[in-house]
This record gives C-alpha cells, sequence and structure tokens, in this order.
C-alpha cells in the first residue's frame, strides 16, 4: 500500500478515541440527566456494551473483506442494488453526523460565548478548512489531527479533574430509581448509538497499517470515551444535585462554572470549554466527511475523491446555513441514531451470522 494512502494505528486510535467523545458529553449527557438522573451512568455503561459488541461486529466484518469498505461489500449479502440502497443509508448517517455535531457544538458556543454571531460565519470558514484538510490526502490530515491530540487530552483533564474537589458522590444515590415513560425510552434509544466511532472503521479499514492488530487501540479508545462521558453525567450531579444538574440546558457546561481559578489568565475553565469541544468537533467533522466520500466511491468507483469531499462539505455548509431550535435537534438526533441503529447495529450483525457464498 502507498504510504501517502495509509494511516497508521497510532492515528486511527486517535481518531477512533475523540470522534468516539464526540459532544455527547455536552448534548445527549444532558439528555439522559434529565431522564434518569443519579442513574445516567448506568445508561452509559450499557451503551458502552453496546458499542463494545459493534465494535467486534465491526472488525470481525471487516476482517473478511480487508481491500473492500463496507458499501463495497455488502453487495456479498444484498446484491447489486440491494447494496446501492443500503450504501446511500450508511452515507446518509455519516453524513448527517457531522451536520448534527456543528449544531450542537453551535448551539453551545452561542449559549456560552458569542450570542450574537450569526451561524454561516462558522460553517463557511469550518467546511472550508475541512476542504482543505481533506483533499490533502489520506497520508497528511491524519498528522494534523495527531499534533492536536495531546492538547485535546491535556484539555480534558483540566476540565474533568477541578471539578471533583467540589463534588459530593453520595448526590449519586439512590441508584436504580427511575420512572419510565416514553420519552425516557427515546433518550434510551439515543443513548444506544453514543459509541458510533466502530463506523469509520468499515472504511479506514482497508487503508490502515496492520488492521488485524487493531482490536486492542480501539478498546482502549473506547474506554477512554467512556470515562469521560461518564464524567459528564457524574460530576454535574456530584456539584449541583440531580433534581438542579436536570433542570439545566448544558449541566456539565455548568459544573465547570462552579471551578474558579487563581493565578491564572483564564480564571473560568468554562469559558474555554467550547474551544476543546471545536477539537473535537473538527475531528467528527473531517472524518465522517472523509469516510462518507469511501462510501460514495464504494457505490461510484469512477467518482473522484477531492470533487466528491467538495460536493459533500458544500451540501453540508448550505444545510448549516439554516439554524435548528434545541427541541428540533434534539428531535432529529433521536430518529438518526435510530437510522444509525440500524444501518450500523442490526444489519452488520445479520451479516455477521449469514454464511458467505462459496467462491465470494
Amino acid at each position: 500500500m502507498k504510504a501517502d494512502t495509509s494511516i497508521s494505528r497510532v492515528e486511527i486510535f486517535i481518531i477512533f478515541t475523540y470522534t468516539s467523545i464526540s459532544l455527547t458529553p455536552i448534548g445527549i449527557s444532558a439528555v439522559m440527566i434529565r431522564s434518569y438522573k443519579q442513574n445516567a451512568w448506568i445508561i452509559v455503561m450499557l451503551a458502552f456494551l453496546v458499542g463494545l459488541l459493534n465494535l467486534f461486529i465491526t472488525l470481525r466484518l471487516a476482517e473478511r473483506f480487508p481491500q473492500n469498505n463496507i458499501a463495497e461489500w455488502a453487495a456479498n449479502y444484498l446484491g447489486k442494488w440491494g447494496a446501492k440502497i443500503y450504501g446511500v443509508l450508511a452515507i446518509s448517517v455519516l453524513f448527517f453526523w457531522s451536520i448534527l455535531m456543528f449544531w450542537e457544538h453551535w448551539h453551545l458556543t452561542t449559549y456560552a460565548q458569542l450570542h450574537l454571531t450569526p451561524q454561516f460565519l462558522p460553517a463557511i470558514i469550518e467546511m472550508i478548512a475541512i476542504i482543505y484538510l481533506l483533499t490533502r490526502g489520506l497520508g497528511s490530515w491524519p498528522n494534523v489531527f495527531t499534533v492536536f491530540a495531546p492538547w485535546a487530552f491535556i484539555g480534558l483533564i483540566t476540565i474533568n479533574l477541578p471539578q471533583f474537589f467540589n463534588s459530593d458522590f453520595s448526590r449519586l444515590r439512590p441508584l436504580f430509581v427511575v420512572e419510565s415513560g416514553w420519552e425516557d425510552w427515546r433518550v434510551f434509544i439515543l443513548a444506544m448509538f453514543i459509541f458510533r466511532a466502530n463506523i469509520l472503521l468499515y472504511y479506514f479499514y482497508p487503508n490502515i497499517k496492520q488492521a488485524n492488530l487493531l482490536f486492542r487501540p480501539s478498546l482502549l479508545g473506547l474506554a477512554i470515551a467512556c470515562i469521560e462521558i461518564i464524567l459528564s453525567v457524574v460530576l454535574p450531579i456530584a456539584i449541583l444535585g440531580p433534581n438542579s444538574a436536570s433542570r439545566l440546558t448544558y449541566p456539565y457546561q455548568e459544573s465547570l462554572e462552579t471551578i474558579h481559578l487563581s493565578g491564572v489568565p483564564l480564571s473560568k475553565l468554562s469559558f474555554a470549554s467550547p474551544l476543546l469541544w471545536l477539537i473535537m468537533m473538527i475531528y467528527v467533522l473531517a472524518s465522517s466527511i472523509y469516510c462518507a466520500m469511501k462510501g460514495v466511491k464504494g457505490l461510484i468507483p469512477k467518482a473522484n475523491e477531492n470533487i466528491t469531499i467538495s460536493v459533500l462539505a458544500m451540501l453540508a455548509m448550505i444545510v448549516l446555513l439554516f439554524p435548528i431550535s434545541d427541541l428540533l435537534l434534539n428531535h432529529l438526533a433521536f430518529y438518526w441514531s435510530m437510522l444509525g441503529l440500524l444501518v450500523y447495529s442490526v444489519i452488520p450483525l445479520i451479516f455477521l451470522i449469514i454464511p458467505l457464498k462459496k467462491g465470494l
């Protein structure tokens, strides 16, 4: 494999870890706290088990077809036209992942900092940057992410560690007391898709060096993401209490407001946290659009990669010109999660169970 079309296990570990964290700590974690209060971390653990199962399924299927991505080898199970329909759905999940994450981050940014800035400005700037990064090739843009990775990790430690000093973990009791309704089940379904970075491996796998040794770094990345997301629901409850935290739009952001540092240039960590989530969002934007491009290439082999990346990014930018409400964002995230679970969890499980015909 050519050097400029391959990606190392370290690079895929970094991408997998940060796209697993994604923007869940500021978005879905707030919804889980509202529905499950002090038991929200248990929902995260169940989602981790689902993510672990999905990771196992992904790697087993990818090992069957090491030279192809899922949009290409799905025809072995679904036939030519069935695979095309499936490929369109799979690409749609990736495409709307980038859009939903941008909306989530922008809602936080306007909530915490830039109240009067129009949404289209960062949308245009960030999509142009994504096009520039991705069109430089797979041998280039993951290296940029590797440079940011240690700073992002330091950022996660910085926003979490001080919160422990204000925490009262007795507020996490009692456990297993949940009043379930339809809205809570919607949140449960939404939560089962929070560890979704395995879907990227379906597209990166043919280009990963020593891809057969991918399980351990992927498992480590999944575990790191699980710890961060558990902290994003536990710390606000331990600091603010379950009832207070459940009434806030961004409880993880508000718990940061209780931290005051003296003798440093930035006394409030809450002001800097959107910058950390900006890095996470760029990881998601670049990875999801790149993998969507690989999916399009699987359906249309003659498609030019750079043109496809540009078209996808421009389409995303057009959609992002239109702001949406928090309520609509939550509804879209729910239906997107249902589609994602079907396309990347249920159907791949069926693929794994179905024996391949001889000669395929």
